[in-house]
């Protein structure tokens, strides 16, 4: 089993014997395990003592921040409104609202920002992939979850609550 960027996948005999893994096709127990694997890389103060109920649901909302990141840069018209602010900006800058003291510093700003504008939408492309990324493994959560990890589906684990009530 492999990752998508062809990197083993680490499992524990608890992964693989879980009580989820016994209902579900052989397609959704791939999919189990990478976002197991997912959870052990993304989110791995939730791989230490948790359930495999709590993993799956920290992955899905660190995947779920990632996909809202990713869309609101994507969402962003970055180019578009560059030359409006740079125009507001100079009329105050050339028409003496600011004082000459401090205009050097808001032009030095005016590049910096306009200089990482400029760099950042050079990664519009890359931007779009990673939106289309999150958003397709947040669905492919969602439908596991919905099959198999909702609250009423919990398998019950004495073991488990015991070791919950001696810390």
């Amino acid at each position: 089993m492999f990752t998508t960027d062809n990197n083993p996948v680490i499992f524990n005999d608890e992964s693989m014997n879980s009580p989820y893994a016994a209902s579900m096709s052989p397609e959704d127990q791939r999919m189990r395990l990478f976002f197991l694997e997912e959870a052990r890389l993304l989110c791995p103060a939730t791989h230490i003592n948790c359930s495999e109920y709590s993993k799956i649901h920290a992955v899905y909302k660190r995947l779920k921040r990632m996909e809202r990141l990713f869309t609101l840069m994507y969402q962003h018209n970055w180019g578009q409104l560059l030359p409006d602010i740079q125009k507001a900006l100079h009329f105050y800058l050339i028409e003496g609202y600011v004082p000459k003291k401090e205009r050097p510093r808001l032009i030095d700003l005016l590049m910096r920002e306009t200089d990482f504008t400029v760099k950042f939408v050079q990664f519009n492309d890359f931007i779009t992939f990673m939106m289309q990324h999150y958003t397709s493994l947040v669905k492919q959560l969602e439908r596991l979850m919905n099959l198999y990890y909702k609250p009423e589906t919990i398998v019950y684990s004495p073991e488990a609550e015991n070791t919950e009530e001696e810390k």
